[in-house]
């Protein structure tokens, strides 16, 4: 039996407004909340933003966007930057799929508009150089929803053999997104000995070839399986070792992945 969608459900809408009842603020972030109070939105220390302690996207409705080229619509936010020192006039949402609500507050009117990410944002990121203007509509909100906040149900790639959660260790809140695209650019091989990771995500990390974890620009990151990234000068790689999830790695792929450094002539 398929239920009604009971949020967007005209008749009992129509019901909760004669009864002057709010939904719950989680809910009605999944669709939008206007800013009226300067102290229910904020960026948090990392920049990414917030409304009422729960991670956010803002963005400013307007029906004039329907009617607009792409060019010359509001975008939306995804951390503090310039273009978002004022909050007079932006709305918080989780919706991820890039359309966003042009009335928000007028729950019979069903429009949405697609939006492009702020170039400022992306500037705050460091990925200024990766979403061009002709890509800017295309940033994965979902993929950044789930990197910086755990509560979010994440998409699919992120499943069972997905990467789990990075520890903070002074990467920027982007990080868990940029892994992610570093290492399925390279096709979830390890780009050292070659091993396929595409069943066992967790087993293949982005790694800095500057050993600066603040450059963190693509042509800086190089996807290296468990195993090779212990194998890597610089501070603190080696004691990777010691870690379970470094025996649990040799334990699946151990003899593969031995084998594939004799045959590339790599020291272990």
């Amino acid at each position: 039996m398929n239920l009604p969608d009971f949020y967007n459900h005209e008749g009992l809408n129509r019901l909760r407004k004669l009864m002057k009842a709010e939904l719950p603020v989680r809910t009605r972030l999944e669709v939008g909340i206007v800013i009226d109070n300067p102290a229910d939105a904020t960026a948090a220390p990392d920049g990414t933003l917030e409304y009422k302690g729960r991670k956010v996207i803002w963005y400013k409705p307007s029906p004039r966007d329907l009617h607009r080229p792409q060019k010359s619509r509001y975008k939306y936010h995804v951390v503090g930057c310039t273009a978002t020192e004022e909050y007079d006039g932006y709305v918080a949402t989780r919706r991820t799929d890039g359309e966003f609500p042009v009335n928000p507050t007028d729950a019979y009117d069903s429009r949405t508009c697609r939006l492009n990410i702020c170039q400022f944002c992306l500037q705050e990121l460091g990925l200024h150089g990766v979403y061009y203007p002709d890509k800017l509509d295309k940033f994965p909100l979902d993929v950044w929803l789930a990197s910086i906040d755990l509560s979010y149900v994440p998409p699919p790639w992120d499943g069972p053999n997905g990467p789990r959660p990075q520890p903070s260790g002074g990467y920027p809140p982007s990080w868990k997104f940029l892994s992610k695209q570093c290492r399925e650019e390279a096709g979830w091989k390890c780009q050292e000995c070659g091993l396929n990771l595409e069943t066992n995500r967790y087993h293949l990390h982005a790694h800095h070839i500057d050993l600066d974890p603040h450059n963190n620009r693509l042509e800086n990151l190089r996807a290296l399986c468990r195993g090779c990234h212990a194998e890597q000068e610089g501070t603190g790689h080696d004691r990777m070792k010691d870690d379970q999830d470094y025996e649990e790695f040799l334990n699946h792929h151990g003899e593969e992945w031995k084998f594939r450094r004799r045959v590339f002539n790599l020291t272990t």
